[in-house]
């Protein structure tokens, strides 16, 4: 069930349009309120309050997963009321031939560097709990963290905004970016914020690990991270699907009571995922991103001066001639002790154990196979887009040297940033002439 949002936010909207065409949502009247009430849901196992993107099923195509953003939570009839973001075959489906040309784009349709592009809009819809799958991470196309997040599931990015009303497409930021991850005042906790942040602290630590330089014969890492909620260790599962391994470990602590020193050590669940097999580096990758399980030995100095930016970064590209420290996801070991990658973790001090084992390797033969399969190597890409040439009028789009404001779909015509206003067939023309 698709609903536009009220005729007064539809005026507040216009009026604010008319003051400042590059509008921030969130401050405007589609922003969420303060996420006071919450709702758990058992099925999928997470917290859902006001402001938190999630994944959910509409009609007969249960296969197909929806995005929206949560407005309203209904606890009494445990409903979700959500702002809803269209993948490009569902902005297809809803505007139809009528509208929309089949040789024009809006945003990337694919992208080997970015997550999935799906478009915020105005048109609501009213979503049962049980019909929620799970959340959803989506950000703005230039938040510096999308370069981390490549490969890893439920992440999306937008870049553009659709108001039904006038059919009418604008090419800029409608909500503060990733918003489940802001706290508030009112939740000392963000539910999905954290869960992304811990993923985000597990993915550094286990880079950084592997790519040590040193010449261990045993070649494995071992990683602790305390603190990590047993809610981030529940989504893990569920993205993984593989089998847990449950059994009973000991753990030690230490502390001085008066003049004492004590030790104590107990035992405790623990429960353990094992990721060796080729058909599990599909999982992984969809857990800690397309590089999972890829290190080099190579030094990349990176200096930020007392004068510098708050971030700066440096790179070098990984050569055919380089040794690199890899896990294979191998069927058949070459070594006694298998390669992979151990998760262990201790739910009752919210404790994670990684275990890595690599092998180096070196030789172009050898390597590339590797590099192919973490996306390290950029193939070829085929043409643009599947059904020959489709014009981009997406928001890095220049035409007339000027980038796009906004679209008029309805009138096919261009505004741009310098105050042109141009048809669709002249920014065609113009696209063609480079």
């Amino acid at each position: 069930m698709l609903t536009v949002v009220t005729r007064f936010s539809a005026f507040c909207l216009l009026s604010l349009r008319s003051r400042r065409e590059e509008f921030d949502i969130m401050r405007g009247p589609l922003a969420t309120s303060p996420p006071v009430v919450s709702l758990y849901l058992e099925d999928c196992q997470i917290q859902v309050t006001t402001n938190t993107f999630v994944r959910f099923s509409m009609g007969e195509d249960v296969a197909v997963d929806n995005i929206g953003l949560v407005s309203a939570v209904n606890v009494q009839q445990q409903t979700f009321t959500v702002r809803r973001f269209f993948s490009w075959a569902q902005f297809e489906q809803l505007l139809g031939g009528e509208y929309l040309r089949n040789d024009i784009s809006f945003w990337p349709r694919r992208s080997q560097n970015s997550p999935m592009y799906i478009c915020d809009s105005d048109l609501t819809a009213e979503v049962a709990a049980v019909d929620v799958r799970g959340l959803a991470f989506v950000f703005y196309e230039k938040d510096l963290v999308l370069k981390q997040l490549v490969g890893m599931a439920h992440v999306y990015c937008t870049s553009s905004y659709f108001d039904s009303r006038p059919k009418m497409l604008f090419h800029c930021q409608t909500f503060s970016s990733f918003p489940s991850t802001s706290y508030h005042k009112v939740l000392s906790t963000c539910y999905p914020s954290m869960i992304l942040q811990q993923l985000l602290l597990i993915k550094n630590k286990m880079q950084v690990a592997l790519n040590t330089r040193a010449l261990n014969a045993r070649n494995t890492v071992l990683i602790n991270i305390d603190y990590i909620s047993k809610s981030t260790w529940i989504y893990i599962q569920g993205v993984l699907d593989l089998q847990v391994s449950h059994f009973s470990g000991i753990e030690k602590t230490s502390y001085i009571l008066g003049d004492e020193s004590i030790v104590e050590k107990f035992r405790s669940a623990q429960e353990s995922i094992f990721l060796s097999l080729p058909a599990d580096l599909v999982s992984a990758k969809r857990v800690f991103g397309e590089s999972v399980g890829l290190g080099v030995r190579a030094f990349v100095p990176c200096r930020i001066g007392k004068k510098s930016s708050r971030r700066v970064s440096s790179s070098r590209q990984i050569l055919k001639t380089d040794t690199i420290n890899i896990v294979p996801f191998e069927e058949h070991s070459q070594e006694m002790v298998k390669r992979g990658i151990v998760l262990r973790y201790t739910p009752e001090l919210n404790h994670l154990k990684i275990i890595i084992r690599f092998r180096r390797i070196s030789g172009e033969e050898r390597i590339l196979p590797f590099l192919r399969t973490r996306g390290a190597i950029n193939m070829e890409e085929e043409e643009d887009e599947e059904d020959g040439d489709v014009w981009p009028m997406h928001s890095s789009t220049e035409i007339n040297s000027s980038l796009i404001s906004k679209i008029d779909i309805a009138a096919q015509t261009v505004s741009l940033r310098n105050g042109e206003c141009v048809t669709f067939d002249h920014a065609i023309a113009d696209i063609n002439s480079r």
